[in-house]
């Protein structure tokens, strides 16, 4: 089948699922990725020298502790002096640590305060924090952290001095209790999971960082002043370039806690992406440079790839081995 031909029933497919759209709109549809569904780096926080499981150094850091942890040691961001740890977002071989465009990202880690709710960390205590808050035009953050009394957990970002809260879920936690978070987020909605359940979710992501402040990475449990300190421990935190499912998130949260309970490792390679028709898990796990996506051929069967994440239940998809000029329905069930 040639190229103008296969693209001709492709549009009559999407056509016919209502996902095609008019020139004037259809520029707007992200682009398929190299590497649709890949975990991008991960963290142990092992020792002082504070290299990803991946093996990349921080770009800076000062005060820092490394108490031992549920699962070896920690990061702990709790100091009388200001206090940080920076990474690059992109590294300097093109490996990415987070990102912000159409297809989201997701970031997990697990958390122990110093604190008890109503007490808090005493500042608005940074879990992940992106650029530099500021109520003044130019401005660009997006962060994920505490309230100063320990109260609630927000996602929020703003440009231009312009500042959008995209959720709050409200907390009450004490020094006794790890926490596993998990934060996905796109241009659809974000979610929030707490201890592997949905906790709340939110409207889309509406402002990212811009590249000036991109190149100046995130900083993991404070800003970039070493001020709004989390006053927490942080152990194995993982980011993708997609927004994982509450299954993916619910397994993540249940291998942790078998480590809590005495058995099991973390952050082992368990497929790392969606369900894909006829190849089981996409994406590699374990790291950048996960496996891409080839969907299989079924000869003369119909067969649908997917385009981009499930959100809302709403998939896009691309269907193959169609046969030309002919109408398409599909049907699904709930499980």
């Amino acid at each position: 089948m040639n190229a103008i031909r296969w693209m001709k029933i492709t549009g009559l497919v999407l056509l016919t699922l209502g996902l095609f759209k008019p020139a004037s709109s259809f520029a707007q549809l992200p682009p398929f990725p190299v590497d649709p569904y890949v975990q991008l780096n991960t963290w142990s926080f092992e020792d002082t020298d504070w290299l990803s499981d991946l093996g990349y150094a921080p770009a800076s850091f000062t005060n820092l502790n490394n108490p031992p942890s549920f699962d070896g040691n920690a990061l702990q961001v709790d100091s009388t002096n200001a206090a940080w740890l920076q990474y690059n977002i992109v590294e300097d071989d093109g490996t990415t640590n987070l990102t912000f465009g159409n297809y989201g990202g997701t970031i997990e880690l697990w958390v122990l305060p110093d604190w008890n709710s109503g007490t808090g960390p005493g500042d608005w205590g940074r879990l992940i924090d992106v650029g530099a808050y500021s109520t003044n035009s130019p401005s660009s953050w997006w962060s994920l952290y505490f309230s100063p009394d320990g109260s609630s957990l927000n996602f929020s970002s703003e440009t231009n001095g312009v500042f959008t809260n995209y959720l709050s879920y409200p907390i009450s936690w004490d020094t006794n209790t790890w926490h596993f978070i998990a934060l996905t987020y796109n241009r659809v909605r974000s979610v929030l999971y707490v201890d592997g359940q949905e906790a709340t979710n939110g409207s889309a992501m509406k402002y990212v960082p811009t590249a000036a402040v991109v190149t100046n990475g995130f900083f993991v449990g404070s800003d970039n002043t070493g001020l709004a300190q989390s006053r927490s421990l942080i152990d194995d935190m993982a980011t993708y370039n997609y927004v994982l499912s509450a299954y993916e998130v619910t397994n993540d949260y249940a291998t942790g806690l078998q480590i809590l309970n005495g058995g099991g490792g973390f952050h082992t390679d368990s497929g790392g992406g969606p369900d894909l028709p006829g190849g089981g898990s996409g994406g590699g796990g374990g790291g950048s440079g996960g496996s891409s996506y080839t969907p299989p051929d079924y000869g003369t069967n119909l067969w649908i790839a997917q385009w981009g994440g499930i959100v809302s239940n709403l998939l896009t998809g691309i269907a193959s081995n169609t046969i030309g000029d002919v109408q398409y329905e599909i049907q699904g069930v709930t499980d």
